[in-house]
């Protein structure tokens, strides 16, 4: 185990929070497919490194969208979000969604799968033949974040919302499973679409916190689209 797959003592990051609520309990596989799994984790490390003040935003237009200037500050101490910074430092000015699609170029999903094992937080039960591979989260884990996320939805004043659910529902939101990942809240489709909206669009939401929601979106989007064009061809 490389230290870059590894979760820092005590210390969960959005993207592992995004990967366990993303696992279904019942089969063990991500409830989104795997075109939009590494754009959408990718966009949880660019998400965790706004909040952290860690990347500043500057919005030039329609054509060329959100532009990305990492700010310099203390290390993490979490390998994953450190060189995560250290990719972005390259290329000032990137595209948020470039950025984005780097940093799920990164072998991210297995990273990110390893860093759930190693803190014991998923149990990994490997394929065979006819059997798929299995990361089954640990439920004392996964269903407080599930619990956080229905409440968010739910919540009558979603300024009140704490920041991390908000992050999660907004990120769920942009891979478009917010149902998938909650599926027992009462709401219809339109509702839960909405709420998710609100919630993603929130006062919570700086800058560079939403441009990494649009860009997660984008690039996931985007992935989706070529995948499926060439499969078509």
């Amino acid at each position: 185990m490389t230290a870059a797959s590894q979760v820092p003592a005590g210390e969960r990051r959005i993207v592992d929070d995004l990967l366990l609520v993303l696992l279904s309990p019942e089969t063990g596989r991500p409830v989104v497919d795997a075109q939009r799994l590494a754009p959408g984790l990718a966009g949880a490390v660019l998400l965790e490194l706004a909040l952290a003040g860690r990347v500043d935003v500057t919005h030039e237009g329609r054509w060329r969208g959100d532009r990305l200037t990492v700010v310099d500050g203390p290390a993490f101490g979490d390998p994953l979000l450190d060189e995560a910074v250290e990719v972005l430092r390259t290329r000032p000015g990137t595209a948020a969604r470039a950025a984005v699609q780097r940093l799920a170029r990164r072998r991210l999903v297995r990273r990110a799968q390893d860093r759930l094992v190693a803190a014991g937080l998923t149990t990994h039960t490997p394929g065979g033949f006819l059997r798929f591979t299995r990361h089954d989260p640990v439920p004392a884990v996964r269903d407080p974040l599930v619990a956080g996320v229905r409440a968010a939805l739910l919540a009558p004043d979603p300024t009140l919302v704490p920041q991390r659910d908000a992050a999660l529902v907004s990120l769920l939101h942009g891979l478009r499973v917010v149902g998938k990942a909650v599926p027992t809240t009462g709401l219809t489709r339109r509702e839960l679409t909405a709420r998710a909206q609100a919630l993603a669009e929130g006062e919570w939401a700086g800058a560079a916190v939403l441009a990494a929601v649009r860009a997660a979106q984008g690039a996931a989007a985007a992935t989706a689209a070529a995948v499926g064009g060439a499969a078509a061809s």
